[in-house]
């Protein structure tokens, strides 16, 4: 026993004195010691050369040279150890191992990081959080994200979040979100019992959470997730740490971007908490939570459930948030939620519409185009039609036709086709000066839903007697002829029914023959669209009456 404390002594005399100049000499000499006691059968000694190890590990000047492969495994065997101090010491040495860009390729394998999981569950804390932060240190290259998933150190970190330890959870957190950086990984945290939880730890840019830097099996992508996995993750969204509710509510902003976790996300109880958290003190917490809702009422039913958790009021009054990203979120959601006709009226009613208007002239890309979007989903019912117009919605929107964005573009032409049903708006769209670059977006190359938009609008606008000859001025009959020829059904349809509205001035119909409409007509009369079909029947006849050309009359 003597004899080997007098060893142990010498190891720590050495390590204290350690320098880089002759690091590497010792590196061969001094370790083989350590290894011998590390897995000596006498426990004080085990429990002591562990304490050394872990000591000499806190060095950054030392850590490299007390790393042998041999080390490692001695110190994996001791996670298991039945002296809770030898576990603790154990642990700690590998999370400062982990913790050095120099020496964590040594740990990085699936072995390692399996014990490490297991030790998730220790009875013991301090071994609990050691644990998730060497994990949490090895998630963070990104060239091992794929390994800690498939080492399986989901299931176990997600658990843990119930854990009442705030340090330890955040510690937790932050492996998870380090492991779920991945597209097909946010199934699988679901799957495996996981609240994707905090993921922020120290980052606060958004965009971290929708970068994919790695995939797992393809399997992994198309498993059903678990309700019950998804629990833990919204009890914390009630936590009284703002940095866990923060990122509890970021974890279901990211996971709810795959469509089969949204159903799941509400069924396990998360829109009461998450709109209570858009009143959230922190701003991170408020903008998070308006992403998560964004995402969950993508989907039909939980578009109405959002609503009945009163989330329309708080979500408005995050349209004016000093910060771009909760605009966005908050007009995001909105739009969902709008998309749903009785929510529709809610929208409106909530006081939407003013600030909506507003932000299409945001300076954020985003923020415009889900303005638009909200603004095109409200202005379907009638009363709406008439309420965005009167807030000032047609003059910004008619300028975002021109916008940088193809987004954008499309979805204003979206909204002044709906706003343009109600009579009275054609005129004031064509005031406005809508028309001409609607008929530059029937010229958009390969945009087939800027197309159909445009194309809608200006069906919508050349409805009204005097507009049927701005809208020809323009130069909209040639490129719609050219649309009735469009592999898209729809574009078709819209097409053909623009050129319907515009058929009744007698002017246009010659435009209408001489741009040589009258053949991809007639092949319309065979298409499989009945609204196609009618319309392209309609001008027919008005071309036929007008021009004699009772041969093209359909029989």
């Amino acid at each position: 026993m003597k004899a080997l404390f007098i060893v142990l002594l010498f190891t720590v005399c050495a390590c204290v004195a350690l320098t880089d100049a002759w690091a590497q000499e010792l590196n061969a000499t001094r370790t083989n010691p350590l290894v011998q006691l590390l897995g000596g059968a006498n426990a004080t000694v085990r429990r002591k050369a562990v304490e050394i190890f872990s000591n000499v590990a806190v060095n950054a000047e030392t850590d490299v040279l007390v790393t042998k492969a041999s080390l490692i495994e001695a110190l994996v065997t001791l996670l298991e150890n039945s002296d809770t101090d030898v576990r603790r010491d154990a642990s700690d040495a590998l999370k400062n191992i982990s913790g050095n860009t120099d020496t964590q390729e040594l740990v990085a394998k699936v072995s390692v990081v399996e014990a490490l999981v297991r030790s998730l569950g220790d009875a013991d804390i301090t071994v609990r959080r050691n644990a998730a932060e060497a994990i949490l240190s090895i998630g963070g290259n990104s060239d091992n994200q794929l390994l800690v998933s498939e080492a399986i150190a989901i299931a176990p970190l997600a658990r843990s979040v119930r854990d009442t330890d705030i340090k330890d959870k955040r510690h937790f957190d932050g492996g998870l979100w380090n492991a779920a950086k991945t597209e097909d990984i946010k199934v699988f945290i679901a799957e495996a019992g996981t609240d994707p939880l905090e993921w922020q730890l120290g980052t606060t840019n958004i965009e971290d959470a929708e970068k994919a830097t790695e995939t797992l099996p393809n399997h992994l992508a198309t498993t059903t997730p678990q309700a019950e996995s998804i629990e833990s993750i919204v009890l914390l969204l009630s936590d009284t740490d703002t940095a866990v509710r923060r990122n509890a509510a970021r974890a279901l902003l990211t996971i709810t971007v795959k469509t089969e976790n949204e159903v799941l996300v509400a069924q396990a109880g998360a829109i009461g908490p998450l709109v209570q958290l858009l009143r959230d003190g922190d701003a991170g917490v408020r903008r998070y939570a308006a992403g998560a809702l964004q995402n969950i009422a993508s989907n039909t039913a939980n578009k109405v459930l959002v609503a009945e958790a009163g989330a329309i009021e708080p979500l408005v009054h995050l349209l004016r948030d000093t910060n771009a990203v909760a605009r966005r979120n908050a007009a995001g959601a909105l739009q969902n939620i709008a998309s749903n006709t009785a929510n529709k009226v809610l929208v409106a009613q909530a006081g939407a519409i003013e600030p909506l208007v507003h932000l299409l002239r945001d300076t954020d890309t985003v923020v415009r185009r889900n303005a638009a979007v909200a603004l095109q989903n409200i202005a379907v019912n009638t009363e709406n039609m008439v309420l965005v117009a009167q807030a000032g919605a047609i003059e910004p929107l008619v300028h975002l036709l021109q916008d940088a964005d193809a987004g954008v573009r499309r979805y204003a032409a979206g909204a002044l086709g709906n706003i343009a049903v109600k009579a009275e708006n054609k005129v004031l769209l064509a005031q406005a000066g809508a028309i001409e670059p609607l008929v530059q977006l029937l010229r958009d190359a390969d945009a087939v839903a800027r197309r159909y938009a445009a194309a809608g609008a200006l069906q919508n606008i050349a409805s009204n007697t005097a507009n049927k000859v701005l809208v020809a001025q323009a130069g909209a009959i040639e490129p719609l002829v050219e649309l009735l020829k469009h592999v898209s059904s729809a574009v078709r349809r819209r097409a053909a029914g623009a050129l319907e509205s515009l058929a009744a001035n007698t002017e246009n119909q010659v435009l209408m023959v001489q741009a040589g409409a009258i053949e991809p007509l007639v092949q319309l009369l065979e298409d499989e669209d009945a609204e196609t079909k009618r319309d392209a029947e309609s001008v027919l006849r008005k071309i036929a009456q007008c021009n004699d050309m009772g041969e093209w009359v359909p029989r």
